[in-house]
């Protein structure tokens, strides 16, 4: 679950003027809760603790639990989407 918080704590951060990378994160978590395809290249262009954070999310959203932190990790990557251009 750290990697959860974690992200919904970076995109806290950045979250009305989102970044290449909070954009990235946000539509990863998008797309884990949705079953959407992601572009895997996306991550390669994240920074190495970005990079790692990715797969520990992604690692964490396997497991059907945490539904609380999942879900407040889902509102925030929606909030970020709003706010984003397009890449």
């Amino acid at each position: 679950m750290d990697a959860i918080k974690k992200a919904k704590k970076y995109m806290t951060a950045d979250a009305t003027t989102p970044s290449v990378s909070v954009r990235t994160l946000a539509d990863l978590i998008i797309c884990l809760e949705s079953e959407e395809s992601f572009t895997v290249v996306r991550l390669y262009l994240l920074d190495d603790d970005l990079f790692l954070l990715s797969l520990e999310l992604i690692k964490e959203w396997r497991v059907d639990e945490h539904h609380a932190e999942k879900s407040q990790a889902l509102e925030i990557a929606l909030q970020v989407a709003q706010y984003r251009l397009p890449i």
